[in-house]
């Protein structure tokens, strides 16, 4: 289990130096200066759950409008990772860079979202640095009835395994 997202970050890092690579490659093939042949890479990591300081950046960096809407043409957006932890908006920073994949491909962009190490972290069941309004965030009208039913299922599995 371990080797599987040690395995996936180690993907990720490769991933990572393929986009800069890639940005090199178009400038050595295009024998010109590479914001003339290749589009804009805009890498941002360990967001960290901060929605207003990941939207800010965004803006600042010329990918979002006011209103927090792709307006990064064919730029690639790579977030490096650690978007979880220390912060309550997690959620809302992973529903909002699931739309900018979409609109960004419409626009001939990218977004590319890959795993840092409190996403494995979290994976592993490691969640010591999570925020207590990460949970809150994840809660839904229907939640108090599926933590019952999964502690019926718990108590059931451990009565019939149990001699």
């Amino acid at each position: 289990m371990v080797k599987r997202f040690v395995y996936a970050l180690c993907v990720s890092w490769l991933a990572a130096c393929s986009v800069v690579g890639l940005a090199e490659e178009s400038q050595t093939r295009a024998g010109s200066d590479i914001s003339e042949t290749a589009k804009p890479i805009i890498v941002i990591g360990d967001i960290h759950g901060d929605y207003k300081q990941f939207t800010s950046l965004m803006r600042r960096v010329g990918l979002l409008d006011k209103r927090n809407k792709w307006i990064g043409g064919k730029s690639h957006f790579v977030q490096m990772g650690d978007i979880p932890d220390r912060g309550p908006d997690s959620r809302k920073v992973m529903d909002h860079l699931m739309k900018l994949e979409k609109t960004a491909k419409k626009a001939g962009g990218a977004v590319t979202v890959l795993i840092g190490n409190h996403e494995a972290m979290m994976m592993t069941d490691d969640l010591r640095y999570v925020h207590p309004g990460e949970y809150q965030s994840f809660k839904d009208r229907k939640s108090k009835a599926r933590r019952d039913a999964y502690y019926q299922r718990t108590i059931e599995y451990l009565t019939e395994i149990t001699p």
